[in-house]
């Protein structure tokens, strides 16, 4: 696959996909709707120095696959661009920065998948839908759903598969987290497959991503009791704070 990019003066600087390339931009740039150059050196470039990441993002930069947006301070993430979106045949919004308001929750996605001990596979929106339509939930985005394998390891339950949620806290008090995942929870449990075949038999984890290490272990105290066939996950991401604080300033500053 060649990808073409208007140049000076009319020409064009041609770019041949190869497999990889698309499988990275289709199943993680697509499917998060962000990365940035610590995500693709962890999931892609293990091996290799940061400077072969950053090779790649200017090799797909220059073919106008993916564009950059501000994530904190001078750190940027990189997303795919409307040319990659009809290259490609994703969905158009996939190519639109994140807005403000969603930064912090999709850059936590971000962070609980690809950057902690273990990586995880969230589902995009379409693979959701597609395997679990007995799970969709009316008038919600559905989306920050993953499948969990590992939760056996931190907590004394029996190995198997399960549905994750992931929660972003993106600096609320800790006396409304419970609060809202019981409201989460409890619209869960209106709808029988819900109730009981996944919530019922242990089968649902989620999982609260905080900025702080103090933080998470508030989170774990204050989810004590909460439901008790909900298997909870509390992990810290140091770089949310990050994103959060930003996400203050832009909002203070205005427009």
């Amino acid at each position: 696959m060649v990808a073409d990019r208007p140049g000076k003066a009319g020409s064009k600087r041609r770019i041949r996909l190869q497999d990889r390339d698309e499988a990275i931009l289709r199943d993680h740039v697509a499917r998060f709707r962000m990365t940035t150059y610590a995500v693709l050196h962890r999931m892609y470039w293990p091996n290799d120095t940061l400077n072969a990441v950053k090779s790649w993002v200017r090799r797909m930069s220059a073919g106008n696959l993916l564009t950059s947006a501000p994530l904190h301070g001078r750190t940027l993430y990189f997303h795919a661009t409307p040319h990659a979106a009809k290259l490609l045949s994703l969905d158009p919004r996939v190519a639109e920065p994140r807005k403000a308001a969603y930064l912090a929750t999709t850059f936590g996605h971000l962070a609980f998948c690809c950057l902690g001990k273990s990586t995880r596979r969230k589902l995009s929106v379409d693979d959701f839908k597609t395997k679990f339509p007995e799970l969709v939930l009316p008038r919600d985005a559905n989306d920050g759903y993953y499948i969990d394998r590992t939760i056996h390891r931190e907590l004394p339950v029996p190995e198997r598969q399960r549905l994750g949620f992931i929660f972003v806290d993106d600096a609320r008090s800790l006396r409304r987290i419970p609060v809202v995942l019981t409201r989460l929870i409890s619209r869960r449990l209106r709808i029988p497959s819900w109730k009981s075949d996944l919530i019922g038999n242990g089968s649902f984890v989620i999982a609260i991503v905080t900025a702080t290490d103090g933080k998470r272990n508030a989170i774990q105290q204050a989810l004590g009791g909460l439901h008790p066939d909900v298997l909870f996950q509390v992990t810290s991401c140091p770089d949310l704070r990050n994103v959060v604080h930003e996400r203050r300033s832009r909002f203070a500053a205005g427009p």
